[in-house]
């Protein structure tokens, strides 16, 4: 009885395994993304990002620089973002690096047209920004925008 337990127990588990197939798990952080040699990074040139990143001294950050060495670096206006997104990036081979704020632009835009959501945004934040509005010193508006 115990022979034929282990047996059924070893056999399901072999079946089980061989009818999962592989599903590719996304890339959530900075480390995985350094991580996996094949995947090209797509930068708008130019900004705060690419600032930063060139002006760390070591850490993530300088890795993710050191990537143009590589030549895992692409760099592209935002104006062009829909199309990369829509072609390359949905290949699977590049990602994107952008503001939160165009990210969720472009992945509407494209849930809009397609019908579908086919893009995710990584887990990891790596760079804060505020959002400001500036006006002209002694403007009347400013006290409207201070109260809020």
């Amino acid at each position: 009885m115990a022979g034929m337990v282990v047996t059924w127990s070893y056999s399901s588990n072999l079946m089980s395994l061989l009818a999962v197939r592989h599903v590719p798990q996304p890339l959530h952080t900075i480390r995985q993304l350094l991580d996996q040699s094949s995947t090209i990074v797509i930068m708008e040139p130019n900004t705060a990002v690419t600032d930063t990143l060139a002006n760390s001294k070591s850490g993530e950050f300088r890795e993710l620089h050191n990537l143009r060495e590589e030549g895992r670096v692409r760099f592209q206006h935002a104006t062009t973002y829909p199309h990369a997104l829509d072609t390359l990036v949905r290949r699977g081979d590049h990602v994107l690096i952008t503001t939160s704020v165009q990210a969720d632009l472009l992945i509407s835009h494209l849930y809009l047209n397609t019908g579908r959501c086919d893009f995710y945004k990584g887990k990891q934040r790596f760079m804060s920004s505020s959002h400001c509005m500036i006006v002209q010193k002694g403007s009347p508006i400013v006290s409207l925008i201070n109260r809020r």
